[in-house]
């Protein structure tokens, strides 16, 4: 018996591979605009010591980074909109036209319809964003390395917590989702009912489902950040030790701080995501 991950997988891979050279050059968009991105604290740390020592010429540095940025930002934005429109629309499609076939009621096949769209938002922001955090969080470690070494020691004793935290919360959030989606597909023929009380039901029921996933992610949110914060304290108290340390380096010292802080803020989202990408797709299957 297949693995409840394998039909996720399945047609993450079927869309990747229909839509793949429009899919590539999105993310590669992607991959420059996050290079930039890690190259902006050591670019306003250069301009900042140069205008403390009066040279307003090196302000030069963060502009042309800026504007290198913002060419590249504005560029995905434009293409990511175009890929991942046609990719539900062929997703949509298909699965409307294959629970149809195989015998499924109208109102489970538009859920089932809606539910697909889950998949194109994991490639096109979920799964973008966790590419963004893992490259915020290599690059920040790489670069805080360059500046003082002993903070790539601070930051990786947050991987055990981090872990642990998350194990947890991939548990939690995909026997919630799997609750969430139960009452999802029968909104159709909830509506289409239209009993007040049986209407009022469904919608208070929905409510308490998604209220349950924001508390366990509140938790987890505020376990994360009371150990980050303990590391950014303590980083920032090693850099600040260091009596040649510049203001332009104390400044790019605390924002490539925050580039891996954004990287760590990922792993829960993509945790929750995937949850609710396992159990659609087992639905899809089904």
């Amino acid at each position: 018996m297949s693995s409840p991950s394998t039909p996720a997988r399945v047609l993450l891979a079927r869309l990747l591979g229909r839509h793949r050279r429009g899919i590539g050059f999105a993310y590669g968009l992607l991959a420059l605009e996050t290079l930039l991105d890690l190259l902006r604290p050591a670019a306003w740390g250069l301009s900042i010591d140069a205008l403390l020592s009066a040279q307003p010429a090196g302000l030069g540095w963060a502009v042309a980074q800026h504007l290198a940025h913002l060419a590249a930002g504005t560029a995905r934005r434009a293409v990511d909109t175009r890929v991942f429109t046609r990719a539900y629309e062929g997703l949509a499609t298909g699965v409307v036209l294959e629970q149809r076939g195989a015998g499924r009621g109208t109102s489970e096949v538009a859920a089932r319809g809606a539910l697909a769209r889950e998949f194109v938002t994991f490639l096109e922001r979920d799964l973008p964003d966790a590419l963004r955090g893992v490259g915020f969080l290599v690059g920040g470690c790489l670069a805080l390395g360059l500046y003082e070494p002993v903070l790539v020691l601070l930051v990786a004793a947050l991987a055990v917590p981090v872990a642990l935290l998350n194990r947890r919360y991939a548990r939690v959030s995909a026997r919630l989702n799997r609750g969430l989606n139960d009452r999802i597909e029968r909104e159709v023929a909830v509506v289409e009912a239209a009993r007040p009380r049986t209407v009022a039901a469904h919608f208070a029921a929905l409510s308490r489902w998604r209220v349950r996933l924001s508390d366990a992610e509140s938790f987890n949110f505020a376990a994360t950040e009371a150990f980050i914060l303990a590391v950014v304290v303590g980083s920032l108290a090693i850099a600040a030790g260091d009596p040649a340390v510049s203001a332009g380096t104390l400044f790019a010292v605390l924002s490539y701080l925050w580039l891996v802080v954004y990287g760590i803020d990922q792993v829960p989202r993509l945790v929750e995501q995937w949850a609710k990408l396992r159990d659609v797709a087992r639905r899809l299957a089904a």
